[in-house]
């Protein structure tokens, strides 16, 4: 949804990077920041991308250690978080910056050990003297101690990983952190799945060309040219159809299937969603789809939910990859240099390596509890999710199709393939419980 929406009948919400003035029972709203298009940074020397941009996110970071009480920092042993820490560590050791205290928060999974990334966060925190605060995880399983940690009255959406959250949170707050620092917006900003085989062909970089299109093609010939075709000539052939004015959405997204018919109809859903700003990797440059991943919706309405998450424990949300100042540079820069499928999330890693302790920026990497999640919707949490599927409000206000969506579910029980996750019908489910019966 567009992020002005609420769930609330005639009250609305101030878009983002809006400003809103109203004088003499009149009201005015414009827009005070967006990217500049046009605008473009190029230097001789790969390297000097990277440097430029520590500068820019150490200034981010900077900003947002301000605080007259303790702060705190969710650290995974993900590149986002992990170069917030990296970075503030420097900041503070040099004192470019100052708190009366930082702190971090990891989770520590002793049983699932595979969901465990202390092993990177450590070392690098151990560098920097950062205190880190350990929080026993295994047990904190999505649905766990339902319905404390179900979703606000302003918003069905909740992270599967809540009880993680909170936890953390209920640390930080035992330790006098008011402000609270994460990384959730790096995977929008230099990560995801924007890559730039057509923009390292037209700047004549063909070894680095080949170099991708090994990494997920193979080496051989044919390979080889079913990527330049894939990656390369079909990307250059769809923007140029693009400036022509032709957009195919054949290939755009389809609703999952436990959504009713005649409800999707009703409000179009399908053609809302493509609305939306849905982009497949041949309808533009990687330019215009890493600006449309910055700004994209979802994000927005994580963000605001993030910061009802922390009001609710006293404490204030700040990101630093959601700086404009971070968002402007990497637009302005040749996209290959920000994400590659042989370096993923090379412009951060590169940046981070000057504050990383030797070789942990190499080992920074996402981990998904998939365990955890497991345990909770396939052993301890599954009465609990049975239960809400059982007989669903969502059913009974003609949104889902029960026997659909419970179908969903068992198909995850049986170890199948599911391609539309069942925690969105579960969350929404829990919010009509929780505040329209």
């Amino acid at each position: 949804m567009p992020p002005e929406w609420t769930f609330y009948e005639g009250i609305d919400r101030l878009a983002p990077a809006h400003a809103l003035v109203v004088e003499g029972g009149e009201k005015r709203v414009w827009r005070y920041w967006d990217v500049d298009p046009g605008h473009r940074i190029r230097y001789r020397r790969e390297e000097e991308y990277a440097e430029h941009f520590l500068e820019v996110f150490r200034e981010a970071v900077r900003a947002r250690l301000r605080s007259v009480h303790p702060v705190g920092l969710l650290l995974s042993g993900g590149v986002d978080s992990g170069s917030v820490a990296a970075v503030a560590g420097s900041l503070l050791r040099s004192g470019e910056a100052e708190c009366p205290e930082f702190r971090a928060y990891s989770f520590a999974f002793e049983e699932l050990v595979e969901c465990d990334e202390r092993a990177v966060s450590g070392p690098l925190a151990e560098h920097w003297g950062i205190p880190v605060t350990d929080v026993p995880a295994d047990d904190l399983w999505p649905l766990k101690d339902y319905p404390d940690h179900g979703p606000d009255r302003d918003d069905p959406y909740l992270f599967v990983y809540q009880p993680l959250l909170d936890a953390c949170l209920d640390a930080a707050r035992a330790d006098g952190c008011r402000l609270v620092l994460s990384g959730d917006r790096g995977d929008e900003v230099v990560g995801d799945w924007i890559y730039d085989e057509a923009g390292l062909f037209l700047s004549g970089r063909w070894t680095a060309l080949v170099r991708e299109l090994k990494t997920t093609r193979g080496s051989g010939p044919r390979q080889l040219l079913r990527g330049l075709r894939s990656d390369v000539i079909n990307p250059l052939a769809a923007r140029l159809l693009s400036r022509a004015g032709s957009r195919d959405h054949d290939n755009g997204p389809s609703l999952p299937p436990w959504i009713r018919s005649d409800f999707a109809c009703t409000l179009d859903l399908e053609a809302m969603v493509v609305r939306a700003g849905h982009m497949t990797a041949h309808d533009a440059a990687a330019r215009p789809r890493r600006w449309e991943r910055i700004r994209n919706r979802a994000a927005t309405w994580r963000a605001m939910g993030t910061e009802r998450q922390r009001a609710r424990q006293a404490a204030v949300y700040s990101d630093p990859w959601s700086d404009r100042s971070v968002a402007a540079y990497v637009h302005a820069i040749p996209q290959y240099e920000v994400n590659r499928r042989s370096e993923p999330k090379r412009l951060a890693r590169r940046a981070s390596k000057r504050v990383m302790p030797p070789g942990v920026e190499k080992r920074l990497g996402k981990t998904e509890p998939g365990a955890l999640f497991d345990r909770g919707f396939r052993e301890l949490g599954l009465p609990m999710a049975r239960a809400l599927l059982a007989d669903p409000v969502a059913a009974q206000m003609g949104f889902v199709d029960p026997d659909r969506l419970r179908a969903s579910y068992d198909s995850f029980l049986r170890g199948e393939p599911i391609r539309y996750d069942f925690w969105w019908p579960l969350t929404l489910e829990m919010w009509l419980r929780a505040h329209w019966l």
